[in-house]
């Protein structure tokens, strides 16, 4: 694809949200693969931000990019991110790491510049990203398991790692699960200049067959998270690439979605610094061998963070792309779905206030009736995600002064 084209998809962009919310479009950013080179064809998204003055009409976004949308779905693949300056802070508040690379690299397309400052990180956090999408990622080594949708959607998540990590150019003679090796050891080399002591037990496993090198075995959100022991990067390598993936993903039969690899290391800090919410509300279930997180204690102001991560990027990113997606006969669909995942955040509420000994907080106005007018139940559901990304945002406030 030309960057012809690219500028074309970007144009017609800006062009349709300046004519349809005139003075209320404060400015549109680039950022991600194309704004920091390292954009690649057919497989990287074209990322942009759109901030408006106050309100975000999602009616009024889904009329605008009806038609771009439908004529540059294949290059863009991903729709604006779609929100205000008040929003913008609490998103880039909540995503440090967002908020950097925004810093860094966003180009500002239309308007007038307006982002808040970058938030401080710790370099760590990087690390826990990548370990976070390298454990998406290894669900390719059973494809077996997957949809083919989902398939596609791993295989991109694994070269959007490989991209973020500067790996050079991987062969495509390569098998999906040596490049996969490739990332994840990367990573162990990276966890190895910061952490350069190897986690380590003194009890005797006899681990179950196909996998000589695992240390633990866990559950985790229908999936079965497999813990190899650390080794040597290079060594840790030639473990996974032996490993029957085929028998393995056997064996699990239909009682797990999918599975996913990691070392203790990469699951400690997967826990302290990107995912403590799951630690915390217990969502990993040990099942077998030794227990690497048995005594992690992630800062509770990370687990706010964590957990107000997720009305967040439901507010600004998921809920306008499946707004703008769907047809006019899955719209009735799309509003049971997210209230579904509003009753998901709310469950989430109240294991934490139970664990808190804490009063159960809830947004002020319950949903409309699941038969309700769509945009109303559109509306409804921009306004609890709202809710909920605040109240998080103001616990982690509160619990980091």
């Amino acid at each position: 694809m030309s960057r012809g084209a690219i500028q074309i998809a970007i144009d017609d962009v800006c062009d349709a949200l300046k004519e349809s919310f005139g003075e209320e479009l404060l400015s549109i950013y680039l950022y991600g693969s194309l704004a920091n080179g390292s954009y690649q064809q057919d497989v990287s998204d074209i990322n942009l931000l759109v901030v408006l003055k106050e309100n975000i009409d999602l009616q009024r976004f889904r009329q605008a990019m009806h038609q771009v949308w439908s004529n540059h779905y294949r290059l863009l693949k991903k729709l604006p991110i779609l929100t205000n300056p008040g929003t913008l802070k609490r998103h880039l508040y909540l995503n440090p790491l967002f908020a950097d690379h925004l810093t860094k690299h966003g180009q500002l397309l239309l308007g007038n510049p307006g982002l808040p400052g970058a938030t401080p990180i710790f370099p760590i956090e990087n690390v826990a990203r990548h370990i976070k999408m390298a454990l998406y990622a290894s669900a390719c080594l059973a494809p077996m398991l997957l949809s083919e949708k989902e398939f596609h959607e791993v295989d991109r998540a694994l070269q959007r790692l490989t991209r973020q990590l500067e790996i050079p150019y991987v062969d495509e003679e390569l098998t999906i699960a040596q490049q996969f090796a490739k990332s994840f050891e990367r990573i162990q080399q990276e966890i190895d200049s910061y952490t350069p002591e190897k986690w380590s037990t003194e009890e005797i496993l006899v681990p179950p067959p196909l996998i000589n090198s695992l240390v633990a075995i866990y559950e985790y959100e229908n999936k079965l998270l497999l813990v190899m022991s650390e080794s040597e990067s290079q060594r840790l390598t030639a473990e996974i690439l032996n490993v029957d993936w085929a028998g393995v993903a056997n064996r699990i039969g239909d009682e797990y979605r999918n599975l996913e690899i990691t070392t203790p290391s990469q699951l400690q800090l997967w826990l302290l610094y990107e995912s403590p919410a799951d630690y915390y509300l217990e969502n990993l279930i040990h099942v077998w061998g030794s227990d690497p997180i048995e005594n992690l204690e992630p800062e509770k102001w990370r687990v706010y963070r964590h957990l107000g991560r997720l009305p967040s990027n439901l507010q600004l990113i998921e809920l306008p792309h499946a707004y703008v997606n769907a047809s006019e006969a899955e719209l009735a669909m799309l509003v049971h779905d997210f209230q579904n995942k509003l009753l998901n955040i709310r469950l989430r509420s109240e294991l934490l206030c139970r664990l808190e000994g804490t009063e159960l907080q809830l947004p002020p106005e319950s949903l409309p009736d699941r038969h309700a007018d769509h945009e109303e139940g559109i509306r409804a559901i921009n306004l609890h995600l709202d809710w909920w990304a605040n109240y998080y945002t103001d616990l982690q406030r509160s619990s980091s002064e």
